[in-house]
């Protein structure tokens, strides 16, 4: 079973000639907790939620599979339900694991950790801020709190773990995202010195993605290039205007015959069914086929969907939602301004009409 702790031998090289110059580090990995999930070596089974859709999360330091969705927490399986193996493997890599192997491979210095679960009491962010600002500890371990604008003059070195992780997220605001955080994070480099002595290793499994190539270089005006052109064949913002109508219940069936039968309301007051070959496939959230034209553009409303977000259940609740697509906002929120008032609401289902939406999630 793989194995690997977040560290590359690069990273771990570079930071022992860091300690020796009595200079201090910072390690960014945004993902909380010991590890993804706990991965039974028999047969595969992973434990997951009982609310939500998604995987428990590892957290060694308090023995407990806890969800970061609904906050639920479960004990650690002693047997496999599945199989009754014994055998478990922290599956993926969290802050706490990363924190784990700091003081295996660099016991005698001090490592400080900010997360959300390192800073629940109050005053701690500011005291381990404080700390490290002061050098009193020689890494700071961060998720993106981490990012957040922090000037520590002490830091020689900045190191990003799985750089690509927001890149997983199905939304066109995803590179733009990874580019933002990835920059500000390697911003933190070098600040007390001359910008020569910062140094940023960034590991990543996507090292020719645009993002992330000009995210290091901190080339804006490369990064937008690309991403503008992307958003232009794709025509998402700027060249296009969205909403976002979110529905959730208990009833998933409930749930996506309510968002059917609002697109089937949209498209009447819209003057009828989207025009032919402009939607390869009703559950394609934002991924309609372009045409060969160069002028393409799309019909005055498009509605897209509808699809089930990216974690479909949380706290037993199903999201679906239907993307409604414009090129001209005037036009958009006419529609909008009119469709609404005539959506039905089910009692079980609550739904939320969001403009501009910068996120699917």
């Amino acid at each position: 079973m793989f194995a690997w702790d977040g560290f590359s031998p690069r990273l771990k090289e570079r930071m022992a000639a860091v300690f020796a110059n009595n200079r201090q580090v910072m390690l960014f990995l945004n993902k909380r907790g010991f590890s993804r999930s706990l991965y039974c070596l028999n047969c595969g089974y992973m434990p997951d939620c009982r609310l939500c859709s998604v995987h428990l999360t590892f957290h060694k330091n308090l023995d407990q599979l806890i969800c970061h969705y609904c906050g639920g927490q479960q004990p650690l399986p002693t047997t496999c339900p599945e199989c009754g193996g014994q055998r478990f493997f922290p599956l993926g890599i969290g802050i706490q694991k990363l924190e784990e192997g700091l003081k295996k491979y660099f016991p005698e210095i001090k490592v400080l950790r900010l997360d959300r679960d390192a800073t629940r009491r109050k005053g701690e962010l500011r005291r381990i801020i404080g700390e490290f600002r002061a050098g009193q500890a020689q890494v700071l371990l961060g998720t993106q709190m981490l990012a957040k604008g922090h000037n520590f003059p002490g830091v020689d070195l900045v190191g990003v773990i799985f750089a690509d992780l927001s890149l997983e997220m199905p939304e066109f605001t995803a590179p733009e995202r990874t580019f933002q955080l990835l920059a500000q994070v390697a911003g933190r480099a070098g600040r007390g010195r001359d910008d020569a002595a910062g140094e940023v290793i960034v590991q990543t499994l996507q090292p020719d993605h645009y993002s992330v190539l000009t995210a290091t270089a901190h080339d804006y005006q490369a990064f937008y290039k690309q991403e503008i052109q992307n958003r232009n064949e794709l025509k998402f913002p700027p060249f296009s205007y969205l909403a976002n109508l979110r529905a959730n219940g208990p009833n998933q069936e409930q749930v996506r015959s309510f968002l059917l039968q609002a697109k089937e309301l949209g498209q009447q007051i819209s003057g009828g069914r989207v025009p032919g070959g402009l939607l390869a496939d009703n559950n394609d959230l934002g991924t309609e086929e372009l045409n060969d034209e160069p002028d393409f553009r799309l019909p005055p409303i498009a509605l897209l969907g509808p699809v089930p977000a990216a974690v479909v259940k949380i706290q037993n609740r199903y999201r679906w939602s239907l993307l409604i697509k414009s090129q001209n906002r005037r036009e958009l929120h006419e529609f909008l301004l009119q469709w609404r008032r005539l959506l039905p609401t089910p009692a079980t289902l609550k739904w939320r009409l969001d403009i501009d939406p910068l996120s699917f999630f």
